[in-house]
């Protein structure tokens, strides 16, 4: 998920065992950008017939009800934007027995991850088990890991799903930038789109709308794993963030959009995947996105998943239909995953049906 669109483009095809490595030393190097497939420009808004406007909510309301009840969470808020339509829907609780339902403005942690073709592990190895989440390996204990680190494949021909290579990414990029990370994530990602309440370090008053799962994580500073994940947020803030994606009535999709959504790597053209099908068959890999192909009439979906301190979050976007959905939810012990994912498919699918049907 491009957080840095001018970098990330620029680094991303390349090894990031590589770009690491160079982020450890004090030389910067030049490298030149493999081509690779873009989506168009822009996506025209759909003007929806009255009917399909009536069914929308419909369809929102009972997929919604359906994911919550087949994932078993605990407490759950799902944003859909549909062209010039926004739905917020709100189940469960925030607290174990507080009987509060999460707000727009309720705190999610969220993870940002690169295209995994690296082929390094998911996590660095030597992590003491049960430690808190997100606060472990720091720069210099990656870059001491990195110099006797072995890759067992050439990058770019595997993908696995691996945490440490955004994290020596946000290494890179800091280099690059000559900033720190967070001054860069800043300026490209929070300031652009108005996002108040998303950081990586909360203020107590931030804390205390902290919403809460099974087995969750203290409210602290994630600093250490500040590439690949440990951000906190809320669903205003991350519909705002999907919302650049999208075009409406009141928005245009911002002109980085298709750089950012460029798929790099296409699953005919990798030896193996491991991690990337959670939220269906990946058919191709980008800068955080996993790429599902078209269904029949259905164009493509854009997706990624999350998980980590008690959370679970899913979002999928069909930009061609200017549709999108985020879903954050957290855990009871028993929760199941694989119906959030599955749902929220479901839903943009129908969505973008919605908009292709002719009506009598």
């Amino acid at each position: 998920m491009s957080k840095l669109h001018r970098h990330i483009v620029r680094l991303m095809p390349l090894s990031l065992l590589t770009i690491a490595l160079s982020a450890c030393s004090s030389q910067p190097e030049k490298h030149s950008t493999a081509s690779a497939e873009r989506p168009p420009l822009d996506w025209s808004i759909v003007e929806s017939n009255p009917e399909a406007l009536k069914l929308a909510p419909q369809l929102v309301d009972e997929i919604g009800e359906k994911i919550f009840s087949e994932t078993d969470a605990r407490g759950m808020f799902m944003v859909v934007i549909d062209n010039n339509e926004v739905f917020h829907r709100s189940y469960g609780e925030t607290r174990p027995g507080n009987g509060i339902k999460p707000r727009t403005d309720s705190l999610i942690r969220l993870f940002h991850l690169a295209s995994h073709t690296s082929i390094l592990p998911r996590e660095q190895p030597g992590g003491k088990w049960g430690r808190p989440v997100f606060t472990w390996p720091s720069r210099d204990q990656r870059c001491t890991w990195l110099k006797t680190a072995k890759l067992t494949a050439q990058p770019g021909t595997e993908a696995a799903y691996s945490n440490l290579a955004y994290d020596l990414l946000a290494d890179a990029l800091e280099k690059a930038g000559n900033r720190p990370y967070t001054e860069l994530f800043r300026h490209y990602v929070t300031q652009p789109a108005g996002m108040k309440d998303t950081t990586y370090n909360p203020s107590a008053a931030q804390c205390k709308r902290l919403m809460v799962g099974f087995k969750p994580s203290d409210c602290y500073s994630t600093l250490a794993a500040i590439g690949s994940g440990g951000v906190y947020s809320t669903p205003a803030d991350m519909q705002k963030w999907m919302q650049r994606f999208l075009s409406s009535g009141n928005t245009q999709r911002k002109a980085t959009a298709t750089k950012e959504q460029t798929i790099y790597f296409k699953r005919g053209h990798l030896n193996e995947i491991k991690g990337m099908d959670v939220a269906g068959e990946a058919d191709g890999l980008g800068l955080g996105w996993v790429y599902l192909a078209p269904v029949g009439d259905i164009p493509a979906i854009y997706q990624k998943t999350g998980g980590g301190g008690g959370f679970n979050t899913y979002m999928a976007m069909i930009p061609e239909k200017n549709i999108g959905v985020f879903v954050v939810m957290t855990r009871k012990d028993g929760s199941k995953f694989s119906p959030l994912p599955n749902g929220v498919n479901d839903l943009v699918r129908s969505l973008a049906d919605l908009h292709t049907r002719n009506y009598l």
